[in-house]
């Protein structure tokens, strides 16, 4: 009795001085079993027996040996790991409990390994000021805290609180590039993979070694970046070129020799059930991200086929309409294939279709493109170079890919309403291309003097919001002459 009562003695003592290292389950969970088997022992003492003696000192470390198995525990932090995160993540999801979460990531080009130094730092540094907090540690830069907002209403001030008090000085310390995402609620969050979206998502926010807190506003962002995801993987998953969901606007392009418009670009939009009309800003970057541009490419270029095919046969003059083509898309196995085809199933000429690319930004970039624009050259498909002048351009690139159209990009036009060395720019690029045999198309025009700048300027095409904005393609035929 009397070893029993000091080997208890002993397993509470290390539970005080390390409470801040183990787990709240595993806490609880030790002292649940330390007080059964306390019983079990008074129970024999008053029996005079000592049948299950050697299960009472066994049966904590059972405990033990099972929790830090099951849950993935790191010593150094005190933390759980991916598993339990999981877990956890699931069971707020089932029970609907508001949770805080603090999340940190080092950004570092390295694999991260806490140092035991580091790891007395954690978990001596968040139960300071989240004492019923979870720690959890999915991967290995990557640290999670998890507080019940019911127990900790504050959670925000003090996150905040500990930030700045605290964290910034061990920052100023140790110097490692971090960033700090904060948030009070996941009802929309059901793992650990819709998690690492989600901090993902936000943490593009965040400025480096820096924090941020989010709202209610942000979630709702996030909600519906997360449908239009959805909506794009079900399109390409689909992969009807017919769909729906995916609309052809378009801008009539003025020509300056003719003053008709005999042109005209074709933009993409998405119409879906939940959010209506969606604009290019918010689905292309995703589209792209995710690998679905490429299906959104082919149906537009479908339905601006079939569109150019009954104008035709309703006796309207259209010279052609271009579509909008990724650099990445290119790369695609049986690319030129599938855009023949697709042309070829419209019934209509090559030269009445065009394609737009942007200027490429690597070697490996560059030889697709060149590739694609002597493959199109062959078929007869005009080709079109998209927002010259923005970012870094390389002339000699853009000369060597012997492309038809070079595309103004709206903000050399802006520059130069404004400033006599950009209009001085702006001519001598135009006189350039001229002189070398392509086409000078310029965007955005909205206001007369622009169209004369451009005019001055050797333009060939115009395209703005002065002659029309982006309308649906259906409506481009009151634009067109009938022949």
């Amino acid at each position: 009795m009397v070893g029993y009562l000091l080997y208890l003695a002993v397993i509470l003592f290390l539970l005080v001085c390390y409470r801040r290292r183990l787990p709240t389950a595993l806490f609880h969970m030790l002292i649940f079993t330390e007080t059964v088997c306390g019983l079990i022992v008074v129970m024999e003492a008053a029996m005079n027996t000592t049948s299950f003696l050697a299960t009472t000192y066994f049966l904590p470390l059972l405990v033990v040996l099972y929790m830090l198995h099951a849950n993935a525990y790191d010593p150094k932090t005190g933390a759980l790991g991916s598993t339990s995160l999981d877990e956890y993540l699931r069971q707020q999801r089932q029970t609907a409990q508001d949770t805080y979460y603090l999340c940190l990531r080092f950004d570092m080009d390295f694999e991260y390994v806490m140092t035991e130094e580091m790891g007395k730092l954690f978990y001596s540094f968040w139960t300071d000021y989240f004492r019923k907090g979870m720690l959890f540690n999915p991967s290995t830069s990557f640290f999670v805290l998890a507080v019940d907002s019911h127990n900790v209403p504050d959670a925000t001030e003090r996150a905040v609180s500990l930030i700045k008090k605290v964290f910034q000085k061990y920052y100023e310390e140790y110097k490692l590039p971090y960033k700090l995402v904060l948030f009070d609620h996941l009802d929309f969050c059901e793992n650990l993979e819709q998690f690492y979206e989600v901090f993902n998502y936000f943490s593009e926010k965040v400025a480096q070694n820096s924090y941020r807190v989010f709202g209610e506003e942000d979630y709702q962002t996030y909600k519906e970046m997360h449908y239009i995801k959805s909506q794009l993987k079900d399109i390409a998953e689909h992969g009807s070129l017919d769909d729906e969901r995916v609309l052809v606007y378009c801008q009539p392009v003025r020509n300056v020799h003719t003053g008709t418009y005999d042109t005209a670009e074709s933009l993409m939009r998405l119409r879906l059930p939940q959010t209506g009309l969606v604009f290019p800003d918010r689905f292309i970057p995703l589209a792209e991200k995710y690998g679905y541009i490429h299906r959104l490419s082919m149906i537009i270029l479908n339905k601006t086929c079939r569109q150019i095919k009954q104008m035709q046969d309703e006796g309207y003059q259209i010279s052609r309409v271009s579509v909008n083509l990724s650099v990445e898309e290119l790369g695609e196995k049986d690319f030129m294939e599938e855009f023949k085809s697709i042309v070829r199933a419209a019934g209509i000429d090559f030269h009445t279709i065009a394609v737009e690319f942007t200027e490429s930004q690597n070697d490996t970039e560059y030889e697709l493109v060149q590739e694609c624009v002597s493959e199109f050259k062959q078929l007869g498909v005009c080709t079109y170079l998209d927002d010259f002048g923005t970012g870094y351009s390389n002339f000699d690139r853009i000369l060597s890919l012997k492309l038809d159209v070079v595309k103004f990009d709206r903000s050399l036009l802006l520059m130069a309403d404004q400033d006599a060395n950009s209009r001085f720019m702006l001519d001598y690029f135009s006189t350039a291309f001229e002189r070398l045999g392509y086409k000078v198309l310029y965007e955005g025009v909205e206001t007369d003097a622009q169209e004369e700048l451009c005019i001055i300027s050797h333009a060939d095409y115009l395209q703005g919001y002065k002659f029309s904005k982006p309308i649906p393609i259906e409506e481009l035929p009151r634009f067109l002459t009938r022949g």
